[in-house]
C-alpha cells in the first residue's frame, strides 16, 4: 500500500485527488429532457451537417437572372422540411420561406421587399439578393455535439435535439452522505422543545451547506442524524455510509475528543491525504476504502465553502466524470492590501472581478464568489501583488 500523502500544498490537490479518487460510474441512457445537468459519458457527434442543404436566410424569391422591371410568375413554392424545388426556368419564380431549401444551383434569394407581388406573379423592383444560409453553416458533418466529461448544459442539449436525439449517455449521479460530528450537535428531528431559561440546542448548519453546493455540483446529497464524539458511535455511521462521496464534519482537530480519523480507521477506511498546507485544511483528512472516498472535515462553519472547492466539489466532479474536475485556480491582483501576520498559507474568502482578462482580488472574512491563497508570512501583501486564486463552485467561469 502507498504511503499516505501528507501536508499537500493547497495548489497542488488536483495532482492527489487524481490519484486517490475513482472514476466515475457505469454510463446510463435518460431522456433529453432529463439531461441537463447531467455529465455525457460519451463523444456525440452531428450525423450529417445542419442544414443539410442550402437554405433561404429571409422570405423571397429565386429567380433565373434578376433584374429591375423583371415580371416572372410563380410556378414554385418551398416550404420549411419540404422537398427541394426545381431550378427556376427564365421568366419563373420560386417563392422560397426563410429556412426553407433553394433549387439546386441557387445561392442567393430576392427579398420580398425587392419585388412587388400581384397575384401569381411578381414584378423585381430592386434585384440585390441575400446570400443563402450554406450546408453546415450551423454544424458540419462530424462536428462534435457533446464530448465524454461535459456537462450538459442547454445549448448542448438543444444540438442533441436537432439531430432527434431522444436519449443520451450520461454518467450516474454521485451520491453524497454528509455526517456532522459533535456531542453538541442537536438533531432537529428528535431534539425536545427547548426549556424555558435553559441555552437552546446547538444545531448544525455545516450539512445543510454542504447539501446545497452538492446540488448546485451534480451530487444527490443525504443528510445523515449528527453522532457524537465518541469512537464506536462514529465507527459505526461511517461504516453504515453508502454513499460514493462521505463527507464528514467535525472531530477532526487533535484534541483527546476528536476521534473522526480514529473511527475511520475502525470503519476500514485507510488514510490517503493527512493534512494541507494551508488553513482551513490542516486538519483536513482524505480517506478510502472499497471505491468509497470519505472528505474529514473541520467543523468550523467559515472552513466549509473554501474546502468544498478545494477538495469537496473537486472529488464530487471526477466521481461524476466531468473532465473540468480539478480546481479552477487563475492568478489576480490583490484590491487593496493585507497585514495580517500568516504563520501558515490561508486559503480565505474572496471576491474576484474579471475585467478584461484583468483578475482582481479582496479578501476578507464576508463569503465572496471565490478564495484567494494568502501566501505564508508575516510581511504585509502590498495591493497590487499577485496571489493564486479560486473560484467557488457557483461561480465557476
Amino acid at each position: 500500500m502507498a504511503a499516505p500523502l501528507r501536508a499537500v500544498p493547497a495548489a497542488g490537490v488536483a495532482t492527489a485527488l487524481g490519484t486517490l479518487v475513482p472514476g466515475p460510474g457505469t454510463p446510463e441512457e435518460v431522456a433529453l429532457d432529463a439531461a441537463p445537468g447531467r455529465v455525457c459519458a460519451r463523444d456525440e457527434t452531428a450525423p450529417w451537417p445542419l442544414p443539410p442543404a442550402p437554405v433561404a436566410r429571409v422570405d423571397g424569391y429565386c429567380l433565373a437572372d434578376p433584374a429591375p422591371g423583371l415580371r416572372c410568375r410563380i410556378t414554385a413554392r418551398s416550404l420549411p422540411g419540404g422537398p427541394t424545388p426545381a431550378p427556376p426556368a427564365g421568366g419563373t419564380a420560386c417563392f422560397v420561406m426563410t429556412g426553407a431549401p433553394l433549387p439546386p444551383g441557387v445561392e442567393a434569394v430576392v427579398p420580398r421587399e425587392g419585388v412587388t407581388e400581384a397575384g401569381d406573379t411578381v414584378e423585381v423592383t430592386d434585384p440585390a439578393t441575400v446570400p443563402a444560409v450554406a450546408a453546415g453553416a450551423r454544424v458540419a458533418a462530424g462536428a462534435v455535439l457533446a464530448r465524454a466529461g461535459d456537462r450538459l448544459d442547454p445549448v448542448r442539449v438543444g444540438r442533441l435535439a436537432d439531430f432527434g436525439r431522444a436519449r443520451v449517455a450520461v454518467f450516474p449521479h454521485p451520491t453524497v452522505d454528509l455526517l456532522p460530528v459533535g456531542s453538541e450537535l442537536a438533531d432537529p428531528a428528535a431534539a425536545p422543545a427547548p426549556t424555558p431559561g435553559a441555552p437552546p440546542p446547538s444545531y448544525d448548519s455545516n450539512a445543510h451547506v454542504l447539501a446545497a453546493l452538492v446540488r448546485a455540483a451534480g451530487g444527490v446529497p443525504r443528510i445523515l442524524p449528527p453522532v457524537p464524539d465518541d469512537p464506536e458511535a462514529v465507527a459505526a455511521a461511517l461504516g453504515s455510509c453508502t454513499g460514493n462521496l462521505i463527507v464528514a464534519t467535525g472531530g477532526t482537530a487533535r484534541g483527546a475528543a476528536d476521534h473522526t480519523a480514529a473511527a475511520a480507521g475502525r470503519a476500514g477506511f485507510r488514510l490517503a491525504l493527512d493534512g494541507l498546507e494551508c488553513r482551513p485544511g490542516r486538519t483536513a483528512r482524505i480517506l478510502l476504502r472499497e471505491g468509497r472516498v470519505l472528505i474529514s472535515l473541520p467543523g468550523s462553519p467559515g472552513a466549509v465553502a473554501p474546502l468544498f472547492a478545494l477538495l469537496v466539489g473537486p472529488a464530487l466532479g471526477r466521481l461524476a466524470g466531468r473532465s473540468d474536475w480539478a480546481p479552477s485556480w487563475r492568478t489576480a491582483r490583490l484590491d487593496g492590501s493585507v497585514a495580517e501576520p500568516r504563520p501558515t498559507a490561508v486559503l480565505s474568502h474572496a471576491v474576484l472581478t474579471a475585467d478584461e482578462g484583468v483578475f482582481t482580488a479582496r479578501p476578507g472574512p464576508a463569503p465572496g464568489n471565490g478564495f484567494a491563497l494568502l501566501p505564508q508570512g508575516e510581511q504585509v501583501l502590498a495591493a497590487g501583488e499577485a496571489v493564486d486564486v479560486l473560484w467557488g463552485e457557483s461561480a465557476r467561469p
